[in-house]
């Protein structure tokens, strides 16, 4: 308990001492009028302090988001319109995580929602904000100034909105990121300098190299047309694959963000899972689930009727939910083949690969995107 708890409990428990001491030695003479009067210094004894901050830390939070609000100029879906009111908590609304104990503002994720809009600089007042994504969107302006506040920032998304401006030097000072995605905007001149000294950012990269032994080829899973397929172990012990883009080959940059944009936003038990994307000037890479019983191309041992007829399901299963219930937007994978179904400790299939995967709108036909696949 802080010093100011403390003291906020001594002055709370005195007032109430006192008002106990009052009604017990005069018990004929008990009023309504006595009784307000002692709840009424409760309260004050409780709001002068520690609690009193939080509603003012709250209300601040409140605010800035209410005015981002107010900068979003087209809301397709009504998300904002409908799920951020003043009628229920801040910590209710779409979008929105709060701290379980001091219930104020941590994580900020509006991805993938069609906004419209400009970014103030209120936002600069969540001062206990660690992860702000605004991925997939149509933001457009300046990032301002008082974003620099956020010291406590550990992640951030602008990923292919419509900024513009020069890239804001202030990303330099914000010595906790660990994870930086501004691709995909209209924003002029060269990354500063200051970011690729950030102590954490570089940690995590580093962390990739280490996990694959540097890329060695004693762990190396497979080729493909844009990069190599390496297996690693991160930190906590879990084994994944990391996707390492060849950049010298025309389409990989494309291909990266392709397969970064739609595994990013997907969910489905049939399709590779992704861990973290790692993109920088030089160097781009996926972070994926590890399948330890390789692909369905590279299948030693035979497979019975039953496993047959599991992976065709576990494929369909996939395929259906790209084409049909991922919102919005259908996907067409565009590369399906033995060689991207991989099979994971129960022989469960996995589709992997979306490196020339193609999003259709809702106004798109299905059968505008045609390609040779096998399977």
């Amino acid at each position: 308990m802080s010093h100011d708890d403390e003291v906020n409990v001594i002055e709370v428990t005195i007032v109430v001492s006192i008002g106990l001491i009052a009604v017990q030695s005069n018990p004929m003479e008990r009023q309504p009028g006595f009784l307000l009067t002692i709840i009424t210094l409760l309260l004050l004894c409780i709001t002068k302090g520690p609690v009193a901050a939080r509603i003012t830390n709250f209300t601040t939070d409140q605010s800035a988001l209410l005015a981002l609000k107010s900068h979003i100029t087209n809301d397709p879906h009504n998300i904002l319109t409908t799920k951020w009111s003043t009628t229920t908590s801040i910590c209710n609304w779409v979008g929105v995580t709060c701290g379980v104990r001091h219930l104020r503002v941590t994580a900020l994720n509006l991805s993938y929602m069609d906004l419209t809009g400009t970014i103030p600089p209120h936002l600069g007042n969540l001062s206990f904000l660690v992860k702000l994504h605004f991925r997939n969107n149509s933001f457009h302006g300046t990032l301002p100034q008082e974003l620099a506040r956020l010291l406590g920032l550990q992640s951030i998304n602008f990923g292919f909105n419509n900024f513009t401006g020069t890239i804001p030097v202030w990303f330099g000072s914000l010595s906790k990121l660990q994870a930086f995605n501004i691709f995909g905007n209209q924003f002029s001149g060269s990354m500063p300098a200051a970011i690729f000294n950030l102590s954490a950012l570089q940690a995590r990269t580093n962390n990739h190299l280490r996990a694959t032994n540097r890329f060695h080829e004693s762990n190396l899973l497979g080729t493909g047309g844009f990069g190599s397929v390496y297996k690693g172990t991160i930190s906590d012990g879990i084994d994944v694959a990391v996707k390492v883009f060849n950049l010298q080959i025309e389409g990989a940059f494309k291909s990266f963000d392709s397969e970064c944009d739609v595994l990013s936003n997907i969910r489905h038990r049939n399709l590779i899972k992704i861990i973290s994307c790692c993109s920088q000037p030089d160097f781009r890479a996926l972070v994926l689930q590890y399948m330890s019983n390789g692909s369905l191309e590279n299948q030693n041992s035979p497979l019975n009727i039953l496993q047959r007829l599991n992976i065709m399901t576990d494929v369909a299963s996939a395929l259906e939910y790209l084409h049909h219930d991922h919102g919005p937007n259908h996907v067409v994978h565009c590369d399906v083949k033995p060689g991207n179904i991989l099979l994971d400790d129960d022989m469960v299939a996995h589709v992997a690969d979306l490196g020339i995967a193609r999003l259709l709108g809702e106004g798109d036909s299905m059968t505008q995107t045609i390609v040779e696949v096998s399977i």
